[in-house]
């Protein structure tokens, strides 16, 4: 069994030392690739508050389609949504079609450009073109076979008589 966490360790001071002790449940255990980070929060703070000032405002919501509103104020801003990043998802800025990127490995991000946009996401699953040819072919073929069995049935009938 595989589990990725992030566990928050406390907050330190310089030069602090911190001991981690591992009580093992197991009878083994196998670790991975273990990173240890650290993370100034007054920094983090201040990075916070200035990204909330472009934070995207959410005008419609559905399983498939999400619109709002940002106010980006850099040529090189990007969005990033909590949401995992698919193919399948596409994005508009003020109409026009634009990239979507992976950020992080995990999250779907679209660039933006300055100043203020309206920004649509949509879900359009790659196979659904195909789905629905399928789907009208399909019922083609129903309503012909239907057709030929009714004369069929109908001429079988007229030689009986």
């Amino acid at each position: 069994m595989y589990q990725y966490d992030i566990i928050r360790l406390g907050e330190y001071k310089a030069n602090d030392t911190l001991k981690i002790r591992l009580t093992l449940k197991e009878d083994s255990v196998y670790v991975n690739d273990a990173w240890i980070y650290t993370q100034n929060m007054d920094i983090l703070q201040a990075y916070y508050q200035e990204l909330n000032q472009e934070s995207f405002q959410v005008d419609s919501f559905s399983s498939s389609q999400i619109t709002g509103s940002v106010q980006s104020y850099g040529s090189k801003s990007y969005i990033m949504f909590t949401i995992p990043y698919e193919d399948d998802w596409n994005a508009w800025i003020d109409g026009e079609k634009t990239e979507t990127l992976d950020s992080m490995g995990t999250f779907l991000t679209v660039p933006v450009p300055d100043g203020y946009h309206e920004i649509t996401l949509k879900y359009i699953p790659s196979g659904r073109k195909f789905g629905i040819l399928i789907s009208v072919f399909s019922l083609i073929i129903f309503i012909l076979s239907s057709i030929f069995e009714n004369v069929f049935k109908k001429n079988s009938i007229l030689n009986h008589l």
